[in-house]
């Protein structure tokens, strides 16, 4: 198992250096947010010096470990082609930073147009991604379908089962601990033992839950709120699963609620690395 930093935890500094940040706090890898008004964004022609990027990697080190789009629209042609042709992009884009997945929204799960069937609006989100996922495996990046809410998939069993709609080697599971936990379908411990085959990424967060329905959070410090991180953790060990849990930090969307990252961040890995430690599953670093 591999730690990583989320940048929605550290808006407020460049992405060399969150990336210095997060290496600081001995993190392995650094998960990337990436709004269409992004520098990064292939779209924005931001003219981001993506060697810049590569070479701090190289140096710290850290791997770029996901990147986080947030295009989602396939209910119309027009929609689906153009989300299609930017995703497209981003992979691309990840390609070239050797980052090995890109992280996907699974569309939406309410459309506005009440002509719009569910099962219409499965298929033609199934089949944009199916090709975005065609590019992307000719040049050996991943899609990740995340646990969110809003979209499709907001547990582990509904994004597997657009994965298995999906039906391509390079689209995976992304389990947001949260997300899944709301969804009220087993729980993310359930989850992680059963769909193990599907998972390559997480996003481990704490949370106080504000109401179900509609689904309502407030971001919380490892420790201080409803998730058995513990028990989530030893399940990934359990399972075998090599891949990163990322700390989600939502500084970003919640900027009264938690700290800065400076403390708020280090308090999450130091906790992150005591459960792992207390299962056997540091990572090899830790272990020098």
């Amino acid at each position: 198992m591999k730690t990583a930093g989320h940048t929605m935890g550290t808006a407020s500094m460049t992405l060399e250096e969150s990336m210095c940040f997060m290496a600081s706090l001995g993190h392995q890898g650094i998960e990337v947010r990436l709004p269409k008004d992004s520098p990064l964004h292939p779209a924005s022609g931001g003219g981001v010096d993506l060697e810049s990027l590569k070479a701090a990697s190289a140096s710290l080190p850290i791997a770029f470990a996901c990147l986080c789009p947030y295009e989602r629209e396939y209910l119309t042609r027009e929609e689906s082609q153009a989300t299609v042709e930017k995703l497209k992009q981003v992979a691309e884009l990840a390609a070239e930073l050797s980052c090995p997945y890109i992280r996907l929204l699974s569309g939406v799960s309410n459309p506005k147009d009440p002509a719009i069937h569910y099962e219409e609006n499965w298929q033609r989100t199934v089949d944009g991604i199916q090709a975005v996922a065609r590019h992307a495996a000719r040049i050996g990046v991943g899609l990740c379908i995340e646990t969110h809410s809003g979209t499709l998939a907001m547990s582990a069993r509904m994004a597997c089962r657009l994965i298995d709609d999906i039906n391509m080697n390079n689209v995976g599971l992304l389990l947001d601990v949260v997300w899944d936990h709301l969804a009220n379908v087993g729980g993310p411990v359930e989850s992680i033992k059963r769909y193990a085959r599907y998972l390559r990424h997480v996003h481990i967060k704490d949370c106080r839950v504000i109401s179900r329905l509609p689904p309502r959070t407030e971001p919380v410090l490892y420790g201080h709120g409803v998730m058995d991180i513990s028990g989530i953790l030893t399940a990934l060990d359990q399972v075998g699963f090599e891949g990163y849990v990322c700390d989600e930090y939502e500084k970003y969307w919640y900027p009264d609620l938690l700290p800065d990252p400076e403390s708020g961040m280090k308090h999450n890995i130091e906790t992150l690395l005591r459960m792992l430690r207390s299962i056997g599953s540091l990572p090899d670093y830790c272990r020098r």
